[in-house]
């Protein structure tokens, strides 16, 4: 069984990042081998790490960081799942703070004294979606992808640099009232969305070949 986590962190209610985010993975969510769990993350209580180093020298399986908010539910599918799927909204051509707080606290998975090691060889991949065409799709991506490697995951990208999205119609910045989730008419963009997660699935089945 594959498990799968994807993380949006878009704070909006009802978001085109979330969207985006289910829209991706939706053709493998009737697969018998794959256990697929979304999570909001910028609807949840997350706070900036505070490199305290409590994950390094005294943390526990009970107590993966010191910090008690709600990145514990995040703890809880990250650590055991063979792939992790970052959706984040582009705020002034980078990935949003809410984003850059799950990223930071992940440092509690890969150097913690209880899971040392435990983002390597987890399939990584990107989402992101910005309002404006030139707004800062792919700077968004390379950071989360640079995570990906320190953390010495396996980047997965779609024979490009990445999934990304606009959400408004050509990325030219229109704004519907009647329609806040014009990320459903970006076909390209829901596109390259899904065969990102199809190359999550052909990554996350190679690792698993090699490990037997």
């Amino acid at each position: 069984m594959f498990k799968l986590v994807g993380i949006s962190t878009s704070p909006v209610k009802d978001s085109n990042t979330h969207l985006f985010l289910s829209e991706a993975v939706k053709p493998h969510l009737n697969r018998p081998d794959a256990e697929i769990t979304l999570i909001e993350a910028g609807r949840l209580k997350i706070e900036d790490c505070l490199h305290c180093n409590h994950c390094m020298f005294k943390q526990t399986p009970e107590r993966i960081c010191s910090i008690d908010d709600d990145m514990k539910q995040i703890y809880e599918a990250v650590i055991p799942a063979d792939g992790i799927i970052l959706a984040t909204p582009v705020y002034f051509c980078r990935l949003s703070g809410h984003m850059a707080r799950v990223i930071d606290r992940l440092r509690a998975v890969h150097y913690g004294k209880a899971v040392p090691g435990g983002m390597k060889n987890k399939v990584g991949a990107g989402l992101s979606l910005a309002w404006y065409r030139h707004g800062g799709l792919e700077t968004t991506l390379l950071t989360m992808h640079l995570a990906f490697l320190v953390m010495e995951m396996i980047v997965a990208a779609p024979g490009s640099f990445g999934g990304s999205g606009l959400a408004s119609p050509g990325g030219e910045g229109a704004f519907d009232p009647k329609d806040k989730h014009q990320i459903l008419k970006d076909e390209f963009g829901l596109s390259m969305a899904r065969k990102t997660v199809d190359r999550v699935f052909e990554l996350m089945a190679m690792v698993r070949a090699a490990q037997r």
